[in-house]
């Protein structure tokens, strides 16, 4: 396992399967996720065993931990599994504790949630934080914002450096600038931030071809899922990115729908038969959307939201498995890409948005109402969807989408989500 600030001397990282939720899936969803399929499989996710000190028990009573794999070029380790860093921390003390044990030792920080609390902990177990890998995330529009949410981070965790800093949900190249790129390495041989990079929730394959041209993002949080996995040009980009050394964590790995009516009959042939060859080796839904992940070595870590022992308990169980369903790469592994899946928002800003006849944030729209509607997470998409500007959700709920909805190559029905979009938040 990696320290914070030293290289693994294990050696290569395991081969793993990986997993990640947001919130645990209804055994009624389960059951329609795999009939749907045509297969049954155990629920697992309703036998998840309790945390102990010495991790979880695996089904042979041996206690596990979380597999690490290589973070990108840098020679370092990171657990396999990431703890999202939407929670209350300050109030789940026991539970960063329960993730130690688990071996989750890769943990997210915003700057609304994690970082006093993270802090919190480190201060009562000081030796914890030579363990953690932390990645602290920046809204920075300029290197100046950048450079006093860094400091606003660094004196929450009450520490000296964040492991991986990243500007958080990057929509294109604009904020890759020379002058970012002068600040990070500054930053970097003061010793604040040890790597650099961003997330993205939209426009991915773009963000991530870019990030593969520039020579200088060490690592980059992806949307990255069984739906996505297929399409020819994120295959692109992630092997673009692989060969440059940078490491890829995944983020909504589960795939869940903007549109809860959305079935499995609608995927594409691809994403079902990646799901089929998963849940043919024996796993439930849950963790086959997760292993469908890590059965490609190229990623190095499944970013995921859990908030309590139930759902850490499961993402982590499901690590354990450390056997690929499939062959790792090849054609074989890949399968041939069939008519899109409907109903879930791929993230193709660019589409959509160079549709209409002003900017409008489409995308982040539809991933509120993914939080609302898939993740149970009401109060999150309000208070997103609240802080865009009072004249830019009028104009979403005024907008024409008619040509937006031609060019959709998921075939959302845009118009109607944002219209309950701004109704519901």
């Amino acid at each position: 396992m990696t320290t914070a600030g030293h290289p693994s001397t294990s050696g290569p990282a395991p081969q793993a399967d990986a997993l990640g939720s947001s919130r645990a899936p209804s055994r009624r969803e389960l059951l329609r996720f795999a009939g749907a399929l045509g297969i049954g499989s155990a629920l697992a996710a309703s036998s998840c065993t309790r945390a102990t000190a010495g991790g979880v028990a695996s089904p042979s009573g041996a206690p596990s931990q979380v597999p690490t794999r290589p973070f990108g070029r840098s020679g370092e380790h990171v657990s396999a599994l990431a703890l999202g860093g939407y929670f209350d921390a300050l109030n789940n003390q026991a539970f960063l504790a329960e993730a130690l044990a688990l071996g989750v030792t890769y943990w997210e920080t915003t700057l609304s949630f994690g970082g006093r609390g993270y802090g919190e902990y480190f201060r009562r177990h000081p030796q914890a934080r030579a363990r953690v890998f932390l990645l602290a995330k920046t809204n920075g529009a300029s290197t100046e914002q950048m450079n006093q949410e860094l400091h606003a981070t660094l004196s929450d965790v009450g520490t000296t450096h964040i492991d991986f800093f990243t500007i958080g949900s990057l929509r294109d190249g604009s904020l890759l600038t020379p002058a970012v790129r002068r600040w990070v390495e500054v930053t970097k041989a003061s010793g604040k931030i040890r790597h650099f990079g961003f997330s993205t929730h939209t426009n991915m394959e773009e963000c991530l071809t870019l990030a593969s041209q520039l020579g200088w993002i060490d690592g980059v949080l992806t949307t990255y899922n069984y739906r996505l996995m297929h399409r020819p040009a994120m295959q692109r980009a992630i092997d673009a990115c692989a060969e440059r050394g940078i490491a890829i964590t995944a983020i909504k790995s589960q795939a869940l729908e903007t549109n809860p009516a959305a079935t499995i009959g609608e995927e594409s042939e691809a994403a079902s038969q990646a799901l089929s060859r998963q849940l043919a080796s024996g796993r439930d839904p849950f963790a086959a959307r997760l292993h469908a992940i890590w059965d490609n070595p190229q990623i190095t870590s499944v970013c995921s939201m859990m908030t309590d022992s139930r759902t850490l308990g499961a993402n982590a169980r499901a690590s354990f498995a450390r056997e690929p369903a499939t062959p790792l790469r090849g054609a074989s592994a890949r399968g041939s890409v069939a008519a899109p899946s409907r109903r879930y928002c791929a993230g193709c800003a660019s589409v959509c948005e160079g549709a209409l006849p002003a900017p409008l944030p489409v995308a982040d729209v539809m991933r509120y109402l993914m939080y609302a509607r898939s993740y149970s997470d009401r109060e999150r998409a309000h208070r997103e969807f609240a802080a865009l500007p009072p004249s830019v959700r009028a104009a979403l709920a005024a907008q024409d989408y008619r040509l937006a909805e031609q060019r959709c190559p998921e075939q959302l029905p845009i118009a109607r989500l944002i219209r309950e979009a701004v109704h519901q938040l």
